[in-house]
């Protein structure tokens, strides 16, 4: 075993569930082996304890466990939380630095750091019982810290494997290129639904790992986020029996700046929508590159207000680049049903960033509900 199947990983992503609620080992084990894995075995005699929940509310829960699989093999597996969406919306909250130095989100690191001191002495009892290869797996939160993981480890000079399913974005741009340099594309297995919201946050600047390359896009039906297709019951059943050459893929056709400015300036009126939310994505990086050429980046804000000063600084520059800020928020307010307004002297700071939290809290109502869909 190098790398695992798209099967195997998926069963492992899901059964970390139940494992995590087990009372006791033996009755993790016996999870283990009804899942049709007994094959693998579990490292050390505790599940890995994370603290997480909103700010001042946390709670210490099983989080995941490290297996030992046949030829030097050994696997970490992170469950996700119905909690994700109260913790991880807190938008105004500035990016921490990862164990290895990068921009990452800070509710993802204060989790991974609760575990770390387990990991340490886990990884070191794989590593005396034969362990060579460390596979890092997870679903949904569990997959950014799957995603954490992996680079702790393969910082650490480990040979490392990233397999998520519908995983949130983890860091800023120096992040996940980073780590798509160090880990390459070829042992990266980021998996997701067409209509699964929750690989749609945290929103700009945060981005999803591989920087370039494959990743394995799955089909799922209707235009709206929805809660089915974030269940992990339903990636192993998109996944199973098939081979990752067979499920990749290319990421979803480039949007040229030209695409941009004529999504931007059409008439059609925007709704709120997968396709929609992919757009306003792009459009962003799009308007934030322009202005900072010639602004400058401030890096010392907090996420939202950098973004609602940046956006605000480029109303005030020349019209062939303040135009394109315009448009972006009005497009912003027809998402979210509102009437863009005829006076320009509403673009403020303030009203910038009070139309950019709208939009993230109706992106967040929509991950609460796939969150709160049995898992």
């Amino acid at each position: 075993m190098t790398v695992l199947s798209s099967t195997l990983s998926s069963k492992i992503a899901r059964v970390v569930y139940p494992i995590s609620k087990s009372s006791s080992m033996d009755t993790a084990s016996i999870v283990l082996k009804t899942s049709g894995l007994g094959s693998l075995k579990f490292v050390g005699k505790n599940i890995l304890q994370g603290k997480t929940g909103p700010a001042g509310i946390k709670i210490t829960t099983g989080f995941g466990c490290v297996l030992m699989a046949p030829k030097g093999n050994a696997i970490i597996t992170f469950r996700g939380t119905k909690l994700l969406a109260d913790w991880i919306s807190n938008f105004n909250v500035a990016p921490a630095r990862s164990s290895v130095g990068y921009s990452v989100h800070d509710g993802f690191n204060t989790v991974f750091n609760s575990l770390k001191p387990q990991l340490n002495e886990l990884v070191k009892i794989a590593k005396k019982q034969g362990a060579t290869t460390f596979h890092c797996v997870g679903h949904s939160l569990g997959g950014a810290l799957a995603t954490l993981c992996a680079s702790w480890l393969q910082n650490s000079g480990e040979s490392t494997y990233l397999y998520t399913y519908g995983s949130p974005r983890v860091g800023l741009f120096d992040f996940s290129n980073y780590l798509t340099i160090q880990l390459t594309t070829k042992r990266i297995y980021r998996v997701f639904h067409k209509t699964d919201v929750v690989p749609m946050i945290p929103t700009w600047p945060y981005v999803h790992i591989p920087e370039s390359g494959t990743d394995y896009w799955l089909h799922s039906p209707g235009l709206l986020p929805g809660a089915k297709y974030h269940d992990m019951k339903e990636y192993c059943s998109s996944v199973d029996g098939k081979s990752w050459g067979g499920l990749a893929g290319n990421r979803q056709a480039h949007k040229s700046d030209l695409s941009i400015k004529q999504w931007l300036t059409q008439k059609a009126r925007a709704t709120f929508s997968i396709d929609t939310l992919h757009w306003l994505q792009s459009a962003i990086v799009f308007v934030v590159k322009k202005v900072t050429s010639v602004i400058g980046s401030f890096e010392s804000f907090t996420v939202m207000d950098h973004l609602a000063y940046v956006l605000a600084k480029g109303i005030n520059l020349a019209d062939k680049l303040s135009r394109w800020v315009k448009y972006f928020i009005r497009k912003v307010m027809e998402v979210l049903g509102l009437k863009p307004s005829p006076h320009e002297t509403i673009f403020s700071k303030s009203f910038i960033r009070d139309i950019l939290g709208r939009l993230e809290r109706k992106i967040y109502q929509s991950v609460d509900s796939a969150l709160r869909y049995e898992m």
